[in-house]
């Protein structure tokens, strides 16, 4: 049946193409700069989606997490730390960690320079001029761990003429945002650019039930930020200097608690909770069911609830400096990012103090590339990449009702000091193989290594429990910490990747390509609370191999683009969580196959109307000697996936016009964990987003309506589980929103 739904799909942007022949209208060449140069998206042999900052806003997207209603075989989620830290996924390779101290899989790059920690990709969308999404390992021209793929998020750049805009949107839940920008020149050869955004919900999402009867939400959430740009043209010599910072104080999302399951995830799920929790709760008298139906209202230990909030500061400086030698080029990339960040944590959502955890981290970030590039027939570009990165955490987990009770220990500290340094050099050239045929190859060699000290230590609330719980009498008085885990180690790797693309064009409106492409992903080390020494062993590299068919056709006299690929991967040495004897490490898998297919339909057939469909089939298997992991698919990687934007635009006379848009996803279910657990999967969802608008003829201004997930669609985006507690939650989907949006622009 799914099969047959992506035949349909296919066969639907087909029929779309031909039937648009006598259209008037053209589709708007898109310009990227995937390949780490200015191409139109028709000639970029490799899948990329890619919209403008002004259509990202229309579509509602407001952070990094909202960029997977863009592009199919994409799935973003809130890791286990809820809103912390979310993991990307695509074609099924992401991070499946929800620790900030190691690298995402898929590269996330703000004006060219790669964010380290997961935590550094939550961040708002300020006046972005372009966002585009690369599938496939970026071994070659993208560093560092780009091996499922990037994404580049391009800021809106200074101008010599005087321009800006300002959008104010006010909506339900007490929403109110403002986002504007000027831009122009100070002299013939100087220009700026000053951003600013504030965004203001009033009313969280999810809301719990008091203590003293009634309801209440988890409270407002607040973030603002400024940009300061200024750019020089000085005939061969041009720069951009940005400095940004921005001031985080939101609500980190509980999760719902959807009952326990005993002693083994085989066995039967119950609802309310009747396992291993479940003892506890009967013990306790507390009921930890879900009320009244609603998955956003919680039964939540209320003490903790103030402690639901991420409050992060972020500052950054970003200096890009071009040199023209006529022939040549040379670019340079200087990127600082500094971030402290606090927040709290209750994963199981609870009346209990079941894990209840406060987290302080300081990261920072530095990192230098150089590209010299030139030729004609054959087109070149050599770089370096120097980078290091810090990471600290002090964490303290309080948890009374499970491991007090259990194992007589309350409340557990565990800490993190890592550091990362890097290099890289790479290379690709550019083959003109005649009028028709063009040869891609690339290369290059990283060399990282990272030092980690950490371990966890716990608090002795009862030493009866706690000897019964080592299992031998200790004799350790009440209100002693002592050491559980500690390491001080190092890891090194080193790797050698490539790409080699062969591109035919049959015609001049039609390119073809296949491709081989590595990536690499470097090893690291598990940041998250222990009980045994083994669980800080270090985890190694990840590698992928992929291979590619594409094509990229135009049609109809500029009115249609259609885009299509094949691809076959062989993921090895995944990084992934597997259960420890009382908890979770990381550690690698053997491999995984991984087969798919895509396709996407841009076209115009009318005046006024534009059109984007895209559809996606993804199949994985993991082949593993680890017990119950083999013959299991990659986890947040759903068969299936369907996107779509229409928009239709009206003339009402020489001044004004209207405007209709639908923009939305469907995603199949997924697992959420390498293991397959049958309860951590997700159902199949999707999300409809509708607006109207009213606007100027000449884009002036514009008053929109607008509402998102418009049939309030209850949908789960991550699930989460523990053996010893037995309880199973879920972090939902947002839910249905609307509000204005009045736009001016200049």
């Amino acid at each position: 049946m799914r099969k047959t739904s992506l035949a349909a799909a296919i066969s639907l942007a087909v029929t779309t193409a031909a039937s648009s022949s006598y259209a008037d209208s053209i589709i708007e060449e898109v310009i990227v700069t995937a390949q780490k140069r200015e191409q139109a998206i028709t000639d970029v042999a490799l899948s990329v989606t890619a919209v403008s900052g002004e259509v990202a806003r229309t579509m509602g997207i407001e952070d990094t997490r909202d960029v997977a209603m863009l592009a199919t075989n994409v799935d973003i989620k809130g890791a286990g730390l809820a809103d912390a830290n979310p993991a990307i996924t695509v074609r099924g390779i992401g991070m499946n960690n929800f620790n900030a101290n190691n690298n995402p899989s898929v590269g996330v790059y703000l004006d060219e320079v790669f964010l380290a920690s997961p935590a550094m990709i939550n961040l708002s969308m300020l006046d972005v001029g372009r966002i585009e999404v690369l599938k496939g390992p970026q071994g070659t021209l993208y560093g560092r761990n780009a091996t499922g793929g990037a994404l580049n998020i391009i800021s809106a750049k200074p101008t010599q003429d005087l321009e800006g805009f300002a959008s104010l949107t006010l909506g339900d839940y007490d929403t109110a945002k403002f986002e504007g920008a000027v831009s122009g020149g100070l002299t013939d050869s100087l220009s700026g650019r000053v951003s600013i955004l504030w965004d203001s919900q009033g009313e969280s999402y999810h809301e719990y039930f008091k203590d003293s009867g009634g309801k209440d939400d988890f409270g407002d959430s607040d973030t603002s930020a400024i940009r300061a740009q200024l750019a020089g043209d000085h005939d061969q010599l041009t720069w951009n200097l940005s400095a940004s910072y921005l001031d985080q104080d939101v609500v980190n999302s509980p999760f719902t608690s959807l009952g326990g399951y005993w002693n083994s995830p085989d066995e039967v799920f119950v609802t309310p909770c009747q396992g291993n929790f479940a003892n506890c709760v009967n013990t306790l008298g507390l009921d930890v069911s879900d009320r009244d139906g609603d998955p956003f209202t919680h039964v939540f230990q209320n003490s903790r609830v103030d402690e639901m909030r991420i409050e992060s500061d972020v500052s950054s400086l970003n200096l890009k400096v071009g040199y023209d030698f006529g022939g040549m080029s040379l670019t340079s990339i200087t990127g600082w990012v500094q971030q402290d960040r606090d927040f709290g944590e209750n994963i199981w959502s609870s009346p209990l103090e079941a894990f209840a955890v406060l987290h302080e981290e300081e990261m920072e970030q530095f990192s230098q590339e150089l590209r010299l590039a030139g030729g004609e027939d054959i087109r070149w570009m050599v770089g370096g990449l120097y980078w290091n990165d810090t990471f600290e955490s002090d964490n303290v987990a309080n948890s009374a009702d499970i491991l007090g009770l259990l194992a007589g220990v309350n409340p557990v500290f565990w800490n993190n000091d890592q550091e990362t340094d890097a290099y890289a050099l790479f290379a690709s050239v550019d083959w003109d193989l005649g009028d028709r045929w063009m040869l891609t190859t690339g290369i290059r060699y990283s060399d990282e290594e990272t030092d980690f000290v950490g371990g966890t230590d716990g608090t002795i609330a009862d030493s009866a429990a706690f000897d019964g719980f080592v299992g031998e009498e200790l004799g350790l008085p009440n209100g002693i910490t002592i050491p559980f885990t500690f390491t001080d180690d190092s890891i090194a790797d080193d790797n050698v990747s490539y790409r080699v693309a062969l591109e035919f064009r049959p015609t001049d409106d039609w390119l073809t390509y296949g491709s081989v492409t590595t990536g690499f992903k470097s090893g690291g080390f598990f940041g998250d609370f222990t009980f045994d020494n083994f669980e800080l062993l270090p985890f190694d590299s990840e590698e992928v191999t992929a291979y590619e068919l594409g094509s990229k056709s135009t049609h109809a006299d500029g009115r249609v683009q259609l885009n299509a690929a094949v691809f076959f991967y062989e993921y090895e040495d995944i990084q992934t969580f597997v259960p420890s004897a009382i908890g979770f490490r990381l550690t690698n898998l053997e491999e995984a196959d991984i087969y798919g297919a895509e396709i996407e339909l841009l076209a115009s057939p009318t005046d006024g109307l534009d059109i984007r469909l895209g559809a996606s089939y993804l199949d994985t298997e993991v082949s593993s000697r680890v017990p119950g992991f083999d013959g299991n698919e990659l986890p947040n990687s759903p068969e299936m996936q369907f996107t779509y934007t229409l928009r239709y635009e009206l003339p009402l006379g020489d001044t004004l016009a209207m405007a209709l848009q639908a923009d939305g996803k469907y995603s199949d279910e997924a697992y959420r964990e390498s293991s397959n657990n049958p309860w951590l999967v997700t159902d199949s969802y999707g999300v409809l987003n509708l607006r109207g608008s009213l606007l100027s003829t000449d884009g002036n201004w514009e008053v929109a309506v607008w509402g998102r997930n418009i049939t309030d669609e209850e949908y789960e985006q991550e699930r989460f589980a523990s053996d010893i507690i037995g309880q199973v939650v879920a972090l939902q989907g947002n839910p249905r929103t609307y509000g204005v949006t009045l736009n001016y622009s200049f």
